[in-house]
């Protein structure tokens, strides 16, 4: 399965196009411990309202520019920026991408959420005559709105009418093992907006099912 990943940097790059066929392939991306205060190569900012002191990616340290922490990530395209943490690995015969963001912030919040999709072998969708991913999408939430929120967001979307199910934040099992799981790491408003500007296009769907053979 074909991925885009754009990895936060001081110096922001473009999207970086990964083949994850094997698991391996995702267990060999670079990884970067999940931040704390206070922890080499970062520094603590106040970002604001809602958000407060937060443990953001220092640009003058010697590691600024290092792959490990994920900015954005892009499959079948489907967006998945702004997570706390990515996991991907095997379900059976599918294999599973989950992102979900549980810091201390949306704890406070009562909103922490989480999303996974899991997919098998591409099939051809009758309705539209094209060759689909089969995917199936679980999302997990603390609140009703954002419940509410991830049903309309994705009905509908290419891959057509993937089924949905929603649950619960309560019955949300974070995944393992650890060297499965990538982190985010908290920006300002500077540092998103120099990796949105960054980026030289949009992972669309028909984009990468042409590069997939879709």
């Amino acid at each position: 399965m074909l991925i885009y990943i754009q990895w936060t940097r001081a110096v922001p790059q473009d999207w970086e196009a990964i083949e994850v066929t094997s698991l391996n392939d995702w267990r060999k991306l670079a990884q970067r411990a999940e931040p704390y205060s206070g922890m080499p190569g970062t520094m603590d900012v106040d970002l604001g309202p809602g958000l407060g002191l937060q443990t953001v990616i220092d640009p003058n340290h010697a590691t600024a520019n290092d792959p490990g922490w994920i900015y954005d990530l892009s499959f079948a395209g489907i967006s998945c920026a702004g997570a706390d943490h990515h996991y991907a690995g095997r379900n059976g015969p599918r294999i599973d991408y989950m992102r979900w963001c549980d810091d201390a912030e949306w704890t406070a919040l009562g909103d922490r959420y989480a999303q996974r999709w899991s997919f098998a072998m591409p099939v051809t969708d009758t309705e539209l005559g094209i060759l689909q991913p089969d995917i199936q999408l679980t999302i997990w939430a603390e609140s009703q709105a954002r419940r509410d929120l991830y049903t309309g967001q994705f009905t509908g979307r290419p891959p057509a009418r993937y089924p949905i199910t929603v649950n619960d934040w309560s019955s949300f099992v974070a995944p393992g093992p650890a060297n499965m799981v990538r982190h985010g790491i908290w920006m300002t408003d500077e540092q998103v907006a120099a990796h949105e500007a960054a980026k030289t296009f949009t992972p669309d769907f028909p984009g990468w099912a042409s590069l997939t053979g879709g």
